[in-house]
């Protein structure tokens, strides 16, 4: 079998917060995709999941049945138990750390609170065949960003009680100079930007990121410089957040370059 390859697209995150000396699980609903070369598959699947810290070497910080935690993230330790989970046309779901799935252990607060960076990797097989690293390792964002500051309340102090809920969009285009859109924020909701991350850019471009399609309609853009030698995990982090209301679309272009070039991340905030 061809190495099996995903993409991330959509992540909700329900967050275990400890609020009146009462600590909620933490959990992390996530969404991706599953594909052997061109073809999406449908059916049942084994997966394998560990949260990695950002050190050298990377450690385990969290695996799906405990086996690895602590453990160096090498080639070879990979979670024993599997969490089968149903894939149609490639997508599938799972909330990690919710132990009422089969070969799922909680999500202790220690993994969010004491490593400022964390990266998901996800092992897929179809049952019975051998766990095959998925590619690339995906970057947690607003999880722990939010996670350390103790509330979502405390991040958006304005919106107490309104429902916050912590969303990353991942997005692998290519854009010339026409926007591309990587994410519309529903009717009468409003999505405040907290982090971007670019996992990798071509050089070239100045990235624009905006808050309309039309690029004589624009009200708010921001700009990334990769000319010189392209961005590879790059973050970048407002402490205040930028907001895009109710039907906003935001978009992707790039300047100084009239080729198509390629540009992959996510953009994280909260959502109300």
């Amino acid at each position: 079998m061809r190495k099996a390859v995903y993409l991330f697209i959509v992540a909700v995150m329900a967050m275990g917060l400890n609020i009146h000396g009462q600590t909620v699980p933490l959990k992390i609903n996530y969404q991706g995709v599953v594909r052997e070369g061109t073809q999406l598959l449908t059916g049942n699947g084994e997966f394998r999941f560990a949260i990695l810290d950002n050190g050298t070497p990377q450690m385990i910080l969290w695996s799906n049945d405990g086996s690895k935690d602590g453990l160096e993230a090498s080639v070879g330790n990979v979670p024993t138990d599997p969490v089968t989970l149903a894939v149609k046309d490639g997508i599938y779901s799972v909330a990690l750390g919710d132990t009422d799935v089969t070969n799922m252990t909680e999500i202790s607060a220690p993994v969010f609170r004491d490593n400022s960076q964390t990266f998901l990797r996800v092992w897929f097989n179809k049952p019975g065949g051998t766990a095959e690293l998925m590619q690339p390792d995906v970057q947690l964002v607003s999880v722990p960003y939010a996670y350390r500051a103790g509330s979502v309340d405390l991040v958006m102090p304005q919106n107490v009680g309104r429902g916050n809920t912590v969303k990353s969009v991942y997005f692998d285009i290519n854009t010339g100079a026409l926007n591309k859109v990587i994410y519309t924020v529903p009717t009468e909701k409003t999505f405040v930007v907290t982090d971007i991350f670019i996992t990798s850019s071509e050089i070239g471009p100045l990235w624009q990121f905006r808050n309309r399609n039309s690029t004589l309609d624009v009200y708010l853009k921001f700009m990334i410089d990769a000319q010189t030698d392209g961005l590879n995990n790059f973050m970048l982090q407002f402490k205040a957040g930028i907001l895009f209301e109710g039907d906003d679309v935001i978009t992707i272009r790039q300047t100084k370059t009239g080729d198509d070039r390629r540009i992959i991340g996510v953009i994280s905030g909260f959502e109300f």
